[in-house]
């Protein structure tokens, strides 16, 4: 950077003082209501908005600074020195005006919007005051000509909604040509996002309708435009009550010009009378006064603005479970929990047997997993907190399954993927499975923040402990930025196949190897995002298509309402609804099935839906798992509690819950309605019972697992926003390659 003296000024004329990122609003807080919909534009993060410039930067090389980025503060102490005291209220424009902001397009930053009407036009009445309060540096002739038509094109804009007012205002109550021509340019500037939206609507060559309440498409933004329309008068108050109230504080009184509200107290305010009289009486004269009956539809509608207002800021909250729902809940949870009070005990070093089989009868298979183990000290915590088990008999168990994890041999704090739970012995091959140490490593962390609250520390530091010992940087190929399968002790390699899709079981442990700092913030956007588009809806492409890959990880992770990940998961649900059998339960996921190995144990393989699957041949078995629908609560709870129903109806109930899987593939089945699986699977009945926990105690699990600083530092990464157009994948004969096997 090169700072120069102009008059009293110094500023930045080469190089950047401050670099400011991309900036985003959260996507739960635009999702709130309609109103929050409709003023605080689109929310989450973009992934591809790196390759979109800024207007100022690409024409001048200068940013538009928004009050959050990286400043160089000598820089900042020398350009800011002598800045009049008490009367800059929108520092951030000066700042960046002096400091020469630069854009750096390749990072994004959250902001939340307000949370109610009154909270949003008090912020736009501050923001308003502060743009006017920054003309002497319009007129001062010190600045740079580029930063003087920044800040007087902030002017420009609060003007738009007042101007925009009055010319309606005057073509309905004196029309003319020429008051018309003005009221026709008014409506023009207010609804010109429509003009886009309708051009792109007439040339993509596909659409999908999202299963968010976002504005979609171009009756979307017609509904949007049409309530910024009749809200115009209040937003043209407020502009105007700003811009006099700036002027006589700047000129005449010299007083307040740096009051303003935080936004917890803008959103508690109640509104001002004013702030709805003045639309009301704009509504009430065109009522009384215009001479067309345009004139008088409009009063109509400005007089009920505030009724408008009112119904448009109404959030949208999900009924409660329904108590039936709740009792089928509780009483399946309460059967799983038998399970793991059972088999967890001294004999087996308190570690979760994988699987039990009825029949044929060969009973608990005494070899163990970390998916198994993770999923284990979870369930023992989920039982506390849904009243099925008393601490004093679940919390032992959590302490012999931890003294028994921290004896186990490791590969840099990893376990290794299977163990005998008798001698604890490794079982060949030596394999360690990346997708289960990051299932581990986001129990273990969720554990521990859940020991503190039932008042055990020294159990939630050994917890934290384990987690803190494992690394994941040895799994991580920087050449293609993912991470591998896992690594084959007995070869001392890393498998060669990586996980590379976003909708997959290995998007948990991403996410915690990213937040962790083990591999860089790049694998996550390295994940594809391919698209499949199903009878006109749209989401991520996985592997195999089952449930495991897209909702697993949400027994950990927020699902934030209008994002991708929110998108797919939907869309997960409504392709496995739309493939189920009439009348019959939905569900499809990896399983055991109804087939045997030499053994007499059941074969096991992942079973999804064909339009979610980039693999071939998904549609030829037919197998329906219970915990899919525990899974599904995590989406919808309703439908999910009425699936569960469906399995209890088909009989496929035994002693620790509904079994395995229902096989309703005709080249296996013999009976109508399916042949059940008739064994038990220990991670499968752990996510059941986590699902329950989550669904019935508000995501609790989920809350625990976000406590963590780094893991909540990161939140950004699921919020991704879902693209707008773009091509779907389209399937023309050929072979994918294979899902990468786990050993």
């Amino acid at each position: 950077k090169h700072i120069v003296q102009r008059g009293l000024r110094r500023l930045v004329v080469s190089g950047h003082g401050i670099i400011h990122p991309r900036m985003a609003s959260e996507p739960f807080s635009v999702s709130r209501s309609e109103f929050t919909r409709a003023f605080c534009g689109r929310g989450g993060v973009d992934p591809y908005g790196s390759a979109v410039g800024e207007l100022w930067m690409d024409l001048c090389a200068r940013g538009g600074f928004a009050g959050k980025g990286i400043l160089d503060v000598d820089a900042y102490l020398l350009c800011c020195e002598g800045l009049p005291e008490g009367r800059i209220l929108s520092h951030d424009a000066v700042e960046g005006a002096l400091l020469r902001g630069g854009y750096m397009s390749d990072s994004e930053l959250m902001d939340s919007c307000p949370k109610t009407p009154s909270g949003y036009f008090s912020r736009l009445h501050r923001w308003t005051r502060g743009d006017w309060q920054n003309l002497p540096f319009i007129l001062s002739g010190r600045l740079p000509d580029a930063e003087r038509w920044k800040l007087a094109d902030s002017l420009r804009r609060s003007l738009t909604a007042p101007v925009c007012f009055f010319c309606l205002v005057l073509a309905l109550l004196l029309p003319c040509p020429a008051t018309a021509l003005g009221g026709v340019i008014a409506l023009a500037a207010l609804a010109y996002p429509l003009l886009p939206q309708a051009v792109f609507s007439l040339t993509r060559r596909e659409s999908a309708r999202p299963f968010g309440r976002a504005p979609f498409g171009f009756w979307g933004e017609a509904r949007r435009t049409i309530l910024r329309l009749i809200l115009l008068p209040r937003e043209a108050f407020c502009r105007l009550s700003a811009i006099f109230a700036a002027l006589w504080r700047m000129l005449v009184s010299g007083k307040n010009l740096l009051l303003w509200q935080t936004a917890a107290q803008g959103d508690g305010q109640r509104p001002r009378l004013a702030s709805g009289l003045a639309p009301a009486l704009s509504g009430l004269g065109l009522l009384l006064l215009s001479p067309v009956a345009v004139g008088r539809a409009a009063g109509v509608l400005w007089l009920l603005s505030p009724l408008f207002l009112r119904l448009s800021a109404r959030q949208a909250r999900p009924g409660p479970l329904p108590e039936a729902d709740r009792e089928l809940l509780l009483s399946e949870a309460a059967k799983i929990w038998r399970y793991f009070a059972d088999t967890l005990s001294p004999a087996g070093h308190f570690l979760p047997p994988d699987n039990w089989q009825a029949q044929p009868p060969l009973g608990l298979a005494r070899r163990s997993s970390p998916t198994n183990i993770g999923l284990s000290l979870l369930s023992c915590l989920a039982a506390v907190d849904l009243g099925l088990a008393e601490r004093g008999e679940a919390l032992p168990l959590v302490e012999g399954t931890l003294e028994t994890l921290e004896a186990l041999p490791k590969w840099h704090g990893q376990p290794y993927n299977w163990y005998d739970t008798e001698t604890l012995e490794v079982l060949p091959p030596a394999y360690v499975s990346t997708v289960d140490s990051g299932n581990l490593a986001a129990c273990l962390l969720a554990l521990s923040a859940g020991l503190l609250e039932h008042g055990r520390p020294d159990l939630a530091g050994r917890a934290r402990a384990l987690y803190d010992a494992m690394d994941f940087r040895p799994l991580y190929d920087p050449r293609r930025k993912l991470l591998r399968i896992g690594y084959d002790a007995s070869s001392g390699k890393l498998s060669e196949g990586v996980y590379d899709l976003l909708a997959s079981e290995a998007r948990l442990t991403g996410y915690v190897a990213v937040a962790r700092g083990d591999v860089p913030r790049r694998h996550w956007r390295q994940l594809s995002r391919a698209l499949l588009r199903y009878r006109g809806r749209r989401g991520l492409a996985s592997w195999t298509g089952t449930m495991f890959e897209y909702l697993m990880p949400e027994l950990f992770l927020p699902l934030f309402p209008d994002t991708l990940l929110s998108e797919s998961a939907n869309f997960c649900l409504f392709v496995q609804r739309c493939d189920a059998p009439e009348k019959g339960p939905w569900g499809q996921s990896e399983s055991a099935y109804f087939a045997l190995d030499p053994s007499l144990s059941y074969r096991y393989k992942a079973h999804g839906c064909a339009p979610l699957a980039l693999r071939r041949g998904m549609e030829l078995d037919r197998v329906l798992v219970p915990y899919a629908a525990f899974l599904a609560l995590a989406v919808s709870p309703r439908a999910a509690a009425e699936d569960i129903r469906r399995f209890l109806a088909l009989g496929a109930s035994g002693r620790y819950g509904l079994w395995e899987a229902v096989d309703m593939t005709p080249s296996r089945c013999r009976m109508h309605g399916g042949e059940s699986v008739r064994c038990v699977m220990a991670h499968h009945l752990g996510m059941s019972l986590l699902a329950v926990a989550n669904c019935l105690l508000d995501g609790i699990m989920r809350r625990r697992f976000m406590q963590d600083p780094a893991m909540r530092a990161f939140q950004s990464l699921l919020c991704e926003s879902v693209p707008t157009g773009g091509l779907s994948l389209r399937r023309r004969g050929g072979q994918p390659p294979e899902k990468p096997r786990r050993e």
